[in-house]
């Protein structure tokens, strides 16, 4: 949260680290947050929104899904239209702050942030730390939790703060909740890229307050590592995001049945990119992953999957043809859904690169103003590739798919680049 001379004017989600979103305009509907404060200058605050409870035990209910409530009410897409007295804020850290702890959790309890002073304890040792993480773990609190955080002060300046680096201070999470269960399905999910996912589905449980019945298994590789197989139990526990992952596999069946899986060896980086029914996966894959880059709002994968098995979407610019386009079905929805495909067409060449996977950084990628970059050697030299990316680029354009569909792209955009020129 950011404050200007006391002024609330920022109020940014953690997002994936380095960029958020920005939920200025919700706070003014979260009567737990001040809007106005006593202080000059800029003020920089990091915390959380929670979900208010009763007397909540964390070792007895679990995480009662109190984040995901939170988070269901800042993505609603329409403004609220009344004040959420349920949602609370811990401010936890203060980076210009003052270097006393003690005068800083003063300070922020002052200017209307107390939580952090109230659930704030010096330690000496271990001892004291493990007696107050079991303390919080086994008794009540307005707020569910998922451990504590042990913090050395003072801690470096804020200029020093850098995203998933910190010296200063750790989460120490609370003991894993795991339950015993039966795998009674595999699935092989082929990606975009030919890797194979591995899902297994298992007897539904419940751990803190989430059904769980599918688990990721991990790639092909790491499944066959770990040799799990239709009957096995495992041991399921949340993973510090909440996703379900396996501890371990405690009993094996005698009978080792195993699935078919040679012919996955089959997928790779180039592969697919024509539709077969072999292909269905990757090339859905594709063609979902093509249609984000170019920022189609409304297309999911679901509708790629089902252009491709009822109309004959075989190629990665089918829908480019306005036969195609008029085959589909008529409606409201078919009109939004072809304006889409339609203004794909002018975004600008690096996205339908980055769409059809080329082996560049998104740095390199966004230098491509046109095709016959591509082809130019001394352009190519200048993005200092190593000579294994130099292979991939190179591989990526011999393949004739790819070359094909630059051409419908240069085409399109009205430049010709010199393809032969590669050859």
């Amino acid at each position: 949260m950011v404050y200007k001379n006391g002024k609330l004017i920022s109020m940014i989600s953690r997002g994936n680290s380095v960029e958020g979103i920005e939920w200025r305009a919700k706070a003014d509907f979260i009567p737990a947050i001040p809007k106005q404060i006593k202080y000059s200058g800029m003020l920089v605050l990091q915390g959380e929104l929670f979900w208010r409870m009763n007397g909540h035990i964390q070792a007895k209910s679990g995480g009662v899904n109190a984040r995901n409530k939170i988070a269901g009410w800042l993505m609603r897409k329409n403004e609220p239209t009344a004040l959420e007295e349920n949602i609370g804020i811990f401010i936890w850290a203060w980076p210009a702050g003052d270097a006393n702890p003690k005068t800083q959790l003063t300070l922020l309890s002052e200017i209307g942030f107390p939580l952090a002073e109230q659930y704030s304890h010096k330690i000496e040792n271990k001892i004291q730390a493990k007696q107050l993480r079991e303390y919080y773990y086994q008794g009540q609190l307005p707020f569910a939790t998922d451990g504590i955080v042990l913090k050395n002060f003072p801690a470096p300046a804020a200029s020093a703060w850098q995203s998933k680096q910190n010296s200063w201070a750790i989460a120490w999470k609370y003991p894993l909740r795991s339950v015993l269960s039966e795998v009674t399905k595999l699935q092989f999910n082929i990606g975009r890229t030919g890797r194979i996912s591995v899902v297994a589905s298992i007897t539904p449980i419940n751990i803190d307050s989430k059904t769980i019945s599918k688990v990721n298994a991990g790639s092909l590789s790491s499944w066959e590592k770990r040799d799990l197989l239709v009957g096995d139990k495992i041991l399921v526990s949340l993973s510090g995001l909440g996703s379900p992952k396996i501890e371990d596999v405690i009993w094996r069946r005698e009978e080792r049945e195993y699935p078919e899986t040679s012919t996955l060896k089959q997928f790779h980086s180039l592969s697919c990119l024509t539709y077969t029914e072999v292909c269905s996966q990757q090339f859905v894959a594709r063609l979902t992953w093509l249609g984000k880059q170019l920022r189609m709002r409304g297309i999911s994968e679901a509708t790629w999957r089902q252009w491709v098995e009822n109309h004959n979407l075989t190629r990665l610019t089918t829908w480019l043809s306005e036969q195609w386009q008029s085959d589909l079905s008529k409606g409201k929805k078919h009109q939004m859904l072809v304006k889409q495909l339609k203004m794909a067409k002018d975004q600008p060449i690096s996205l339908w690169l980055k769409g059809l996977a080329i082996p560049l950084t998104k740095l390199q990628v966004g230098k491509v103003t046109d095709i016959g970059m591509l082809y130019d050697p001394s352009w190519v030299n200048s993005l200092n590739l190593t000579k294994l990316q130099k292979k991939k680029l190179a591989n990526w354009l011999a393949e004739p798919e790819i070359e094909s569909i630059l051409r419908i792209l240069s085409d399109m955009k009205a430049i010709q680049p010199p393809i032969e020129s590669h050859q």
